[in-house]
């Protein structure tokens, strides 16, 4: 049989969406560093914009409010700041702040595992864009990148409000289409 380059590409391709992102080993080391830092969170109390966009958000886990919510601005789905702030408009931080309160009610301890979460998704989506673009077997070093950014201080304010959810989902979702847009260029070769 004759192998054509598309016949090696495919191949190649093949290989790779076999192979898995991660080993069990590196999101546990993620997960692990991620629960050392930040997992004394949990036990927060809501502060500073979580005051007003969680706690004092109107209809926040009510099935009759989610439309509305969604077509607001962020900031007016507090009657606190509906005046204050406007054209700031986040669909998605909106859902799951709506999602979190429909499922857990407004205590504290739902939203900040969210931020957890927002964060896991986060770094995992990061170690997967740098783990695309590394030399070979630079597999190590996207881990332990990923490692660092997840226990970094930088991320505390972001994981210690919930509000800031929006932060780590911003990231998590570019990270995310940067590594289809190339999966669909490295195709296109």
């Amino acid at each position: 049989m004759i192998m054509t380059a598309r016949d090696s590409q495919e191949e190649r391709l093949d290989g790779i969406r076999r192979r898995p992102l991660f080993g069990m080993g590196a999101l546990a080391l993620m997960a692990a560093a991620i629960a050392a830092v930040y997992v004394s969170v949990l036990d927060n109390a809501f502060v500073m914009d979580d005051v007003y966009l969680v706690a004092g958000a109107d209809g926040l886990g009510d099935p009759d409010a989610l439309g509305e919510m969604l077509l607001r601005p962020f900031w007016q789905n507090s009657s606190y700041l509906a005046e204050l702030l406007h054209d700031y408009w986040r669909p998605v931080t909106t859902f799951a702040l709506w999602l979190t309160a429909f499922v857990a009610g407004k205590a504290p301890f739902a939203f900040h595992a969210l931020s957890l979460l927002g964060l896991a998704a986060a770094t995992i989506s990061f170690a997967a864009l740098l783990r695309r673009f590394a030399p070979p077997g630079g597999r190590f070093a996207a881990v332990w990148l990923a490692v660092i950014f997840a226990a970094h201080p930088l991320a505390a304010e972001i994981v210690g409000m919930a509000a800031n959810v929006s932060d780590h989902l911003a990231l998590a979702f570019m990270a995310v289409q940067i590594l289809v847009l190339d999966g669909h260029r490295e195709r296109e070769k």
